[in-house]
């Protein structure tokens, strides 16, 4: 089965959770979900092979730190997103 990707039904770009589920064979994937609603920047190479997610800042977090999504994550987080768009 290959790797599952996409956004909640009902998602707009202010509030959703996006979700990325690795092919079962993959024993080192990890399931992902991001929350989009606090996303205020996204960069990415021109390969989309790694993308970095900046949140704002908040009474939660300390860091400003991006969250960095790399591989076949970035590639389908990236694809999703730009679908949004289309």
């Amino acid at each position: 089965m290959p790797n599952q990707h996409g956004f909640a039904a009902n998602t707009t770009v202010s509030d959703g959770w996006w979700r990325f589920i690795p092919d079962p064979t993959d024993q080192t994937g990890k399931e992902i979900m991001v929350e989009t609603d606090g996303i205020q920047y996204i960069e990415a190479t021109t390969d989309h092979n790694k993308c970095w997610l900046y949140f704002a800042a908040s009474d939660v977090t300390i860091s400003q730190r991006a969250y960095i999504l790399e591989g076949p994550v970035a590639q389908a987080f990236l694809s999703d997103m730009g679908a949004l768009f289309y």
